[in-house]
């Protein structure tokens, strides 16, 4: 031990050598999307033993004792050919996944650039919807379009006691029949723009006979001719062609009555026709005073018909001019979002390939489990980094002057060194760095996506050795990571960890004073509150923000039951005989429940129960996540089946009715149904969040509502989330809300 001593203050140079393994914290805006597959290679990081080994506390509290020890000159080669061969494969390693992780930022920015794909397949379906309209309207302004003409006819019945109603009746039926069709066939001719026969049919089918007598008749009269009676009759008709469904136009008559000859009077070849059967059963004097007033008529009115008409037919093809317009508008928009959502997909189905996530032809109804897989792969990335970035040296060498006490030199210098090299290493750095502008396809996204971390001194490890008759040391300090985690507003807590730290390994439960209640240990931590920008489903007051839970505390497993109730509060609750005790308590204001708190109090000795500040009720329910829900993200907000949300929880997807407690899987900690089946009465006043880093918040000193967190079986799974905030009355009853206890341990 002398001969050593001696060696050691003969020693006029003392190198430092301080290797730094390091932790850090991750500060990221924001977490996007890869598949990766990570190199298996380990990285030879590992030192020789023989050194001294102290914490950064004993460093910064100068508690730490030298030995007198020394290595040989072999075993600090060692050391220093490993720390440069340790930083090379470091930086080669690191380099690799930071590519990785680029691609698969950008492409998450891809898919987030994608989200509004829905809102497109709405947007055509609307377009359709309104093209069918515009369509309807047409038709409609159509139907209000009517033409007109001027017929005559006549009947004759060989018998001569036929009633001259039928015989009226009877002509006005023909000369009906008459002008449906020939109006209708004017009015096809102007309706060629049509773009199918559909309408064509219709008008032919559907709308004949719908008719109407438009003035008095102008010319009705009635004659006996050999044992046969003629009656003649002209009159202006109106066509309503497109007014309603089809009427039966063809009446039948007694076989007594006959139509022999029905004319367009406003046509140029009626005359003839009419004149001879007019005279077939009659004289040439009576045939020729009725001709002539039937063409005195027919000039009378021929020019005020044909101006009727033409104006209808005019406003006819200006309401197909406009239709026209209108339909080419609507085709250009629907055939638009058409290549919108047909390119989305594509981009999509080429994402889902490299994400190694199956195609499908609607793509888009896996975009938000996309997005959760991505983040949760991109997560696997960044704590490869980490992981192999506490692998990393750094060295430091100094010259050290012996005195008398060369171990207290030592001691001086090796303090002077962990200072600077923390002032020097403990600080913010930038690992990853992407620019993300413009890369979404239907959203145009533009912001930076960065992964800072941090790194704080934790061991040092001292290798004292001589050389050409000198001492020097290699001191290798190690680096731990700080629990926390800088999220920003617009992105999500993921990218490197959780937002809290948990022991999951060691559990501890404890039994409560009621039959089946249970307890399980949170333990103090601090985590972020609220939800990002960019969760799907997320409530504007839902602001992240720091928060610190200090004490520890233990919460129940599941929400209290009936048999649990009725064991405190004796008379039967309302709803008993619908449910029974292994279902959750509802139909119970927060002020019932502060009367059960204080009989449950007084039944027992060794724990103290109240409800869970709002907090503390998030803080359980994340256990070191930050994801929508504690299993992972959120894919549908509605009724729809959540694949993560069906596994933990009872919401309007997956349920009609209340359910028992503890049927579905809980959460890391033990607790079952923090999303959904009830929703849950904490003790707070509902009040707005701070941006501020708070410690053991209680809420707002007063106020009307208090919060009620959780989410229940009529809910949507957005409202199931973790960060999902809702309030009530204090004084109200809802039977989709009940409570769970928080438990603590009196002290005598």
């Amino acid at each position: 031990m002398n001969c050593l001593k001696n060696s050691i203050y003969n020693v006029n140079f003392i190198v430092i050598y301080i290797i730094m393994n390091i932790l850090f914290v991750n500060y990221s805006k924001s977490v996007n999307s890869g598949l990766v597959f990570l190199s298996n290679q380990a990285i030879a990081c590992e030192l020789p033993s023989g050194g001294m080994t102290y914490s950064a506390n004993e460093i910064e509290n100068k508690s730490f004792q030298l030995d007198r020890k020394l290595v040989t000159e072999q075993v600090v080669d060692k050391v220093i050919t490993t720390v440069n061969i340790c930083k090379s494969e470091v930086e080669i390693e690191i380099k690799k996944i930071k590519q990785q992780i680029s691609q698969l930022i950008e492409q998450k920015s891809v898919l987030e650039g994608s989200t509004n794909i829905n809102d497109i397949i709405r947007r055509k379906e609307t377009l359709l919807l309104e093209k069918e309209s515009i369509q309807k309207s047409f038709q409609k302004d159509i139907e209000n379009h009517d033409l007109k003409g001027m017929f005559a006819v006549i009947v004759e019945s060989s018998d001569p006691f036929t009633n001259a109603d039928t015989l009226i009746s009877a002509g006005r039926h023909f000369m009906g029949v008459k002008a449906v069709r020939t109006i209708i066939g004017q009015l096809l001719k102007s309706k060629s723009y049509l773009m199918n026969n559909e309408l064509t049919s219709h008008i032919s089918i559907q709308s004949s006979g719908l008719f109407k007598i438009d003035t008095e008749l102008l010319r009705e009269t009635s004659q006996f001719f050999h044992n046969k009676t003629q009656y003649v009759c002209s009159a202006i008709i109106k066509v309503s062609p497109l007014k309603q469904k089809a009427k039966q136009v063809l009446r039948t008559f007694s076989t007594n009555i006959k139509n022999c000859c029905t004319v367009d009077l406003l046509s140029d070849n009626w005359q003839q026709v009419f004149y001879e059967h007019l005279n077939d059963h009659t004289n040439d004097r009576y045939s020729k005073a009725v001709m002539d007033k039937l063409i005195g008529s027919s000039n009378q009115w021929k020019n005020l018909i044909k101006s009727y008409n033409s104006q209808a037919l005019q406003n006819v093809e200006q309401k197909k001019q406009q239709l026209k317009r209108y339909i080419e508008i609507k085709n250009n928009e629907i055939l638009k979002a058409s290549m919108d959502i047909d390119k989305a997909r594509n981009i999509l189905n080429k994402i889902y390939k490299k994400l190694d996530i199956s195609n499908s032809k609607t793509p888009e109804k896996q975009l938000m489990l996309a997005i959760s897989q991505a983040n949760e792969k991109v997560n696997v990335l960044s704590n490869k980094i980490i992981s192999i970035m506490r692998k990393s040296m750094e060295i430091r060498q100094e010259l050290v002057q012996t005195t008398r006490d060369p171990i207290h030199e030592i001691r001086q210098k090796v303090i002077a060194l962990y200072f600077l090299m923390k002032e020097t290493h403990s600080k913010q750095e930038t690992i990853i760095e992407n620019s993300i502008v413009n890369n979404g396809y239907l959203i145009k996204n533009e912001k930076k996506q960065n992964l800072n971390v941090t790194k704080i001194p934790e061991k040092i490890y001292v290798f004292p050795y001589t050389k050409s008759g000198k001492i020097y040391v290699l001191i290798v300090m190690q680096f731990s990571m700080l629990n926390m985690t800088n999220i920003g507003e617009s992105g999500s807590a993921d990218l490197v960890g959780s937002s809290a730290k948990f022991n999951q390994t060691k559990i501890k439960r404890i039994d409560g004073t009621l039959p089946e209640m249970r307890f399980v240990y949170i333990p103090s931590g601090s985590f972020k509150m609220g939800s990002p920008t960019n969760e799907y489903g997320r409530d504007s007051d839902e602001k992240l923000h720091w928060v610190t839970i200090t004490k520890s505390f233990y919460i129940q497993t599941t929400e209290v039951t009936q048999k649990q109730w009725k064991h405190v509060i004796l008379i039967d609750h309302a709803l008993y005989t619908e449910y029974g005790d292994s279902y959750p308590i509802i139909n119970v204001s927060w002020y019932d429940i502060q009367k059960f708190i204080e009989k449950l109090n007084n039944m027992s000795k060794s724990l103290k129960y109240r409800l869970p500040t709002e907090a503390e009720w998030e803080y359980s329910a994340r256990i070191g996540t930050f994801t929508a829900f504690s299993n992972g993200g959120i894919v549908e907000t509605g009724c729809g089946l959540d694949p993560n949300l069906d596994k933990i929880g009872w919401y309007c997807g997956n349920t009609q009715k209340l359910q028992k407690v503890a049927q579905k899987n809980s959460n890391k900690f033990g607790l079952y149904d923090m999303h959904g089946n009830v929703w849950e009465w904490c003790q707070n006043y509902y009040g707005s969040y701070t941006r501020e880093i708070i410690v053991n918040p209680v809420g707002p000193i007063s106020g009307k509502e208090r919060v009620i967190r959780g989410g229940s079986w009529t809910s949507y799974s957005r409202d199931c989330r973790s960060s999902r905030r809702s309030k009530r009355l204090p004084s109200k009853k809802h039977d989709n809300i009940g409570f769970r206890l928080v438990a603590e341990k009196r002290i005598n």
